[in-house]
């Protein structure tokens, strides 16, 4: 089993259920190479899986600059070692944004499908009315009719859409 082979397979899997809606039919029609990497892939994951406490310590700690961390709470890996969770309250969070110049939309963004940006990155639509080049990187995204073709397009869409943050 070649890691491009599992990639093939997750790829059709992922087809399949585009087609049909349905994951136990995508799986039904996998041939038996398929099937035995579909079920090497589910004991893998199944491995991975951990334990989380769901009861939060609450302490606030000041970690200097405004930042604090006021609770934490611990998880438990399948190999049985340990590790801690904290919430953060950063003092600078650029992840959520505003910006002081608002963007017009184009007609054409208007009828583009829309992503949330952060930091920098402005809102799809907002970043396509500013950039006609990123306009048709996802107006040739949005007409593709498989996720293969979606997924072959998408890392150029996302250069170009971080690109138009400047």
């Amino acid at each position: 089993m070649t890691a491009s082979s599992v990639t093939k397979t997750i790829n059709q899997i992922l087809e399949a259920i585009e087609k049909s809606g349905s994951f136990a039919e995508a799986l039904s029609k996998l041939s038996s190479e398929d099937a035995k990497i579909s079920t090497t892939l589910s004991a893998a994951a199944s491995l991975v899986s951990l334990a989380v406490s769901l009861s939060k310590t609450r302490k606030t700690t000041n970690l200097g600059n405004g930042n604090t961390q006021t609770a934490t709470a611990t998880f438990t890996r399948t190999d049985d070692t340990t590790g801690t969770a904290a919430n953060l309250g950063l003092a600078n969070n650029t992840f959520y944004r505003q910006f002081t110049k608002a963007v017009t939309l184009t007609d054409k963004a208007k009828k583009l499908p829309e992503a949330s940006g952060s930091g920098a990155v402005r809102n799809l639509r907002e970043a396509m009315s500013g950039s006609s080049a990123l306009t048709k990187l996802v107006s040739a995204y949005a007409k593709q009719t498989s996720y293969a073709k979606q997924r072959a397009q998408l890392d150029g869409l996302v250069k170009a859409w971080v690109g138009a943050a400047g």
